[in-house]
């Protein structure tokens, strides 16, 4: 998911956000690794999804080397109604759906070309040795002055920036 959605986003300029879904318990750090993707997440956490289940009769808590109960739970969750899975799918992603759609219609009526505070910069750059580097800063003039101290062709930067 980090790299497919970060991927996109430099492959596609017109992508200005990436959200996650992420069912099940998820670490911090694990949150961490992919927000630093630039993927926003929202979490729908295992209970919740377990006692939505349960209310299916389909048991979702089980030991991780039990093979029979999610076998049971598979065969009982196919033989429910399509009206009851989509049921079972609102309940699920009930407590986030809100959230995704705010941020979706936020993303979406924001002037894309409008001036914007930046919050973080990443330079990525490629040499003529074959080398990719990428650094992260807090703001753009840090990263313009890294670049300036980077590159060799260092008047032709100033020129444009002066």
């Amino acid at each position: 998911m980090c790299i497919a959605h970060y991927g996109l986003r430099r492959s596609y300029s017109s992508i200005r956000k990436s959200i996650g879904v992420l069912a099940g318990e998820w670490t911090d750090a694990s949150l961490r690794f992919i927000q630093s993707f630039g993927v926003e997440t929202h979490r729908i956490p295992f209970h919740h999804i377990a006692d939505i289940l349960e209310q299916y009769e389909i048991e979702f808590r089980w030991d991780e080397k039990d093979i029979q109960t999610p076998t049971k739970a598979w065969q009982w969750f196919c033989q429910l109604s399509e009206e009851e899975k989509e049921e079972i799918a609102a309940a699920i992603t009930g407590p986030i759906r809100q959230a995704v759609e705010q941020s979706v219609e936020t993303t979406l009526r924001s002037d894309p070309n409008a001036p914007k505070r930046v919050e973080a910069v990443e330079l990525s750059i490629r040499t003529s040795e074959g080398e990719y580097l990428v650094y992260s800063f807090e703001s753009v003039s840090e990263a313009i002055q890294r670049l300036l101290a980077f590159v060799k062709d260092i008047e032709d930067l100033r020129r444009i920036l002066h």
